[in-house]
């Protein structure tokens, strides 16, 4: 099986790269769930931005256009 095939692998490795696969393995396994999560409840993700958004100052309508308008003008440029 692809687990014993990886334990049997791991042993050769130095303690770097078996820190390197924890770290690896670890991502993996919040991506899995954030996706599980989402497939579970779709408005999860406004959910996830507001947590995300709750320390920043909150903004004008003006200044969200003006934010908009210069990332627009930006990618203007680099067409």
């Amino acid at each position: 099986m692809a687990l014993d095939y990886l334990i049997k692998e791991a042993e050769e490795l130095t303690e770097e790269q078996i820190a390197l696969l924890v770290n690896i393995a670890k991502l993996l396994k919040s991506q899995n769930q954030s996706a599980k999560k989402k497939t579970e409840n779709p408005w999860s993700v406004f959910d996830e931005l507001r947590e995300e958004a709750k320390d920043l100052p909150e903004m004008t309508l003006d200044e969200i256009n003006a934010e908009i308008a210069a990332a627009r003008a930006e990618r203007k440029k680099r067409q």
